[in-house]
């Protein structure tokens, strides 16, 4: 779904890939994810974030050092690629920490690029 999302911002949309791409937004836009109805509070699958300094920021978070990923770069859609549940949380903004694994990823207008083996390494054991 990553390698879709990629490629529409990549190229115009037309014919079968704007079929394809089309869906991969729609199935990413319509994530299970349960909010709340309180305001600044989200709850999607068995995660709690809060809303804190322009961040969706996910409970277990208390200000440990995070690996900095750049929105809609490569490296972003490489994250989705690499951990498949992550989708529905990063549906909730596009600025966002989350728990993956033992470290913490801030998605953001400012990170890597690139996803490098090493931070993968961190992300997945």
């Amino acid at each position: 779904m990553a390698d879709a999302v990629r490629e529409s911002a990549a190229a115009p949309a037309t014919g079968a890939q704007a079929v394809q791409s089309t869906s991969a937004l729609k199935n990413l836009s319509e994530a299970e994810t349960v909010q709340s109805g309180f305001e600044g509070v989200r709850i999607v699958e068995d995660r709690t974030y809060f809303f804190r300094d322009g961040f969706w920021t996910d409970s277990d978070f208390d200000g440990d050092e995070t690996i900095d990923i750049l929105i809609y770069g490569n490296a972003y859609f490489d994250l989705i690629d690499a951990v498949p549940w992550i989708g529905p949380h990063l549906a909730i903004g596009e600025r966002i920490i989350v728990r993956v694994g033992d470290a913490f990823v801030r998605i953001g207008d400012e990170g890597a690029s690139e996803l490098t083996d090493e931070v993968l390494d961190a992300l997945i054991p």
